[in-house]
């Protein structure tokens, strides 16, 4: 019976049919990247056997202008033909010059360290961004009039006579925004973009927002926050500034959407606790009666709006992100609320993470002030108080991390932050006359949107819990895309993360993000070879 087997199974790699499959294709790192602006991306692809030993001998890469041309095998873009090569990381694209805008198919094959090819991977893709200053028609705007340190509404209205074939619009500004479409947020990501040097480099995101269109007329809207881009860092417009074009494919040809001074913009219900520096890096006070329902639909009338005003061209780099943004991870639900001897309500998570916390608060009526305070650490634990620095309320260390919500008075509220995030296990809240369920809060960790690359586990449940607690720690450590500590009080990225790099890696799929964290330090260093403590600085 045996050699029965080894019969069958020499017969059936004779007849040129491969164990291997290719497949987790990816461009830059990424899969399906949208904007990149790499002229010569690098492609990547895992193979996967059940036979061991199995190892790629050759390749054959197929990139095309569309997909139905891919899957004939017309390659339009770049073949590489048959390369004897067990390269399967970062093969550099070598085909026909890429242009802005350009979309790509591609697929790979492999051969076998018998000679024996594989079946040709499912399709990926990637598309380019902007890449040369004229490609950018958009102009760069502002509030022109804040009343304060802005967190404005954004929005234009437009009508489309056709169909749309593809729709993908490019993001450029240093603080964070929400976009919106339709009254629909566009992804799921939350503090976009990731922190840069800002006097040096602003990034830009893009977005296949092609489902969120129709024929008739539509609405772009964006809500934005400073985020590092405040006065003390080279903001002299007491507002955000952002430059934002839509491109959208109809039938007909490519129609552009950018923005001008034509856009309106409007305060918004949010405005700035702190001064966004060491121990005060606060949070947002936000008045619900001020909020519009509507400020994202295509029907408000917002004629009563201020047209943005147009500004000059930021003198800095402009480029692709390079890796996903932040988003929320599972929520988790509160330990215990009890009330203190002064009548404030806490709340205890349990454990300390790096995010926001969603409060749902009943039987509110209208102006009615809620004050939260976030805090990482509880003096009361200890047999005497911590010498640790930060400001304290009621012996919890919270670094003035802080939010006030005004109520709206319509019996049920919510809130959660925006633009901004704390570090904190236990919130102290003032304002509510009735103590919070443990269903009506939970906490939202913000963490990159990266996958697992490893695993460890032994018979030591010591050894794993402190490989646990490490990668907790990695992944409340990262909230804007740039590896650092003391969320709570600073925020920033410190040189020393360098020391858990390989942690990391062996823990993370945080290629794409390594990457940018090199290009944060190469942003920070002087000419004369001297970096800071810290990247982005």
């Amino acid at each position: 019976m045996a050699t029965l087997v080894l019969l069958s199974t020499a017969l059936f790699v004779g007849c040129g049919e491969s164990s291997v499959t290719v497949s987790n294709l990816s461009c830059e790192y990424l899969t399906d990247p949208l904007g990149i602006d790499e002229k010569n991306p690098r492609l990547s692809w895992q193979l996967k056997s059940g036979q061991r030993g199995q190892k790629q001998t050759a390749y054959r890469v197929l990139v095309a202008s569309s997909k139905e041309k891919l899957d004939k095998s017309t390659a339009d873009f770049w073949d590489t033909g048959k390369v004897k090569s067990d390269q399967s990381i970062l093969v550099a694209y070598d085909g026909r010059e890429l242009v802005s805008r350009t979309h790509c198919f591609w697929k790979v094959m492999s051969w076998d360290k018998d000679g024996n090819p594989s079946k040709w991977s499912e399709t990926a893709e990637w598309s380019m961004g902007l890449l040369k200053s004229e490609d950018w028609t958009a102009k760069w705007i502002t509030n022109p009039a804040p009343k304060r340190l802005s967190y404005p509404w954004l929005r234009q209205t437009f009508d489309l006579k056709e169909n749309i074939e593809r729709a993908v619009i490019h993001v450029n500004t240093p603080s964070y925004y929400e976009l919106h479409i339709n009254g629909k947020k566009v992804s799921p990501y939350v503090l976009t973009p990731g922190i840069s040097k800002i006097d040096k480099r602003f990034l830009v995101n893009s977005y296949d927002v092609t489902s969120y269109l129709h024929k008739g007329t539509n609405c772009i809207a964006l809500w934005m926050g400073p985020g590092w881009h405040q006065p003390g860092t080279g903001n002299k417009y007491n507002s955000p500034i952002l430059r934002a074009q839509l491109d959208i494919q109809l039938p007909s040809g490519l129609t552009v959407i950018g923005t001008d001074s034509d856009w309106r913009v409007h305060e918004s219900c949010i405005s700035q606790i702190g001064s966004w520096e060491w121990d005060e890096f606060g949070g947002e006070h936000f008045d619900a009666r001020e909020y519009l329902q509507d400020w994202n639909q295509a029907d408000l009338d917002d004629s009563d709006w201020l047209y943005a005003g147009e500004i000059a061209p930021p003198e800095v780099l402009h480029s692709w992100q390079g890796c996903e943004s932040p988003r929320l991870s599972q929520a988790v639900s509160p330990k215990r609320i009890f009330q203190l001897n002064n009548g404030k309500w806490l709340i205890d998570f349990g454990r300390p993470l790096t995010g926001w916390m969603n409060l749902k608060m009943h039987d509110l009526t209208a102006g009615q002030i809620i004050h939260i305070y976030y805090a990482d650490l509880n003096y009361n634990d200890y047999d005497q108080e911590m010498n640790i620095a930060g400001s304290s309320t009621d012996g919890f260390q919270h670094f003035n991390q802080q939010d006030t919500y005004i109520a709206r008075g319509e019996g049920s509220e919510s809130f959660h932050s925006r633009f901004n995030y704390h570090s904190f296990r236990y919130a102290l809240i003032t304002g509510l006359d009735q103590k919070p369920a443990l269903e009506d809060a939970s906490a939202m960790m913000i963490e990159p949107d990266i996958p697992s690359a490893g695993q460890f586990e032994c018979s030591n449940e010591l050894f794993n819990s402190i490989h646990e607690t490490t990668r907790y720690t990695f992944r409340t450590q990262n909230p804007g895309l740039a590896l650092g500590t003391g969320e709570a009080r600073e925020k920033s990225a410190y040189g020393d993360g360098g020391v858990h790099l390989s942690g990391y890696l062996y823990n993370f799929k945080c290629d794409a993000n390594f990457r940018k964290w090199i290009r944060d330090w190469s942003d920070n260093q002087r000419q004369d070879g001297w970096f800071g403590h810290t990247a982005p600085a």
